[in-house]
C-alpha cells in the first residue's frame, strides 16, 4: 500500500457519519456545516485529499489545534490530573478517517494482526482479548497447575514510544510510500 485513492463517495460517506455533537476545530468549521453543504463541498474536499496524498503531505494550517485540558481525577491544582485533549479541524479527522478505513481494510486482507491484537480488529475489543486470557487461566487453575500473573501498566506510553519505531512497524506491514510519509507529516 504505497497510494490512496480517494472516491467522492468515500468522502460522501464519511460526512454522514460525522457527529453534530463534535466541536468544531480551530478553523471553526462545525460538523453540521460539513454536513449541510456536503453537496457543494465532497467534490472540492475530494479533490484536497487526493493532492494531499499524491504530494505525501499535510497542509500547515492541519497542523494547528486548540489543546483543551480535561479533568482526570485528584486534586484540581494538580496538572498532572489532566488529560489533554485536542481539537482539531473536522475535515482533517474526516480525512484521517478515511485513511483509517484504508489502511485497516489493508491490514485485514493481508492478515497482518494476529488473534492477540483484537482491540484493532473488527467485530472484537480488548475485553475478547481479557475474556480469552481468563479462559486460559481457568484452564490451568482447573487442573491444579500454578499460574503467575504479572500486570503492567504503562501510563501514558504512547508518548513515549519514539515516532521512527512507530514508522518502521507501520513501514513492515506494507505501508510504504506516499502514503507512509503522508503518515510521517
Amino acid at each position: 500500500m504505497s497510494q490512496i485513492e480517494v472516491s467522492l463517495e468515500e468522502v460522501l460517506e464519511q460526512i454522514d457519519k460525522l457527529n453534530n455533537n463534535k466541536s468544531p476545530g480551530p478553523d471553526g468549521i462545525h460538523p453540521r456545516v460539513l454536513k449541510e453543504l456536503k453537496c457543494e463541498i465532497a467534490e472540492l474536499l475530494t479533490v484536497v485529499c487526493n493532492l494531499a496524498f499524491k504530494s505525501a503531505s499535510v497542509p500547515n494550517e492541519r497542523r494547528i489545534v486548540n489543546v483543551t485540558p480535561i479533568f482526570k481525577k485528584g486534586s484540581r491544582g494538580d496538572p498532572g490530573n489532566y488529560r489533554l485533549v485536542s481539537l482539531t479541524s473536522v475535515p482533517g479527522k474526516l480525512v484521517e478517517t478515511i485513511v483509517k478505513n484504508k489502511i485497516g481494510k489493508h491490514i485485514d486482507e493481508h492478515h497482518l494482526l494476529g488473534k492477540s491484537q483484537p482491540g484493532f480488529c473488527k467485530g472484537t475489543s480488548c475485553l475478547t482479548n481479557l475474556l480469552e486470557f481468563f479462559e486460559g487461566v481457568n484452564k490451568h487453575v482447573d487442573k491444579g497447575d500454578p499460574v503467575d500473573i504479572v500486570y503492567l501498566d504503562f501510563q501514558q506510553a504512547i508518548d513515549k514510544i519514539p515516532h521512527q519505531r512507530l514508522l518502521s512497524k507501520v513501514s513492515c506491514h506494507g505501508i510504504r510510500g506516499k502514503v507512509l510519509s503522508w503518515i510521517d507529516n
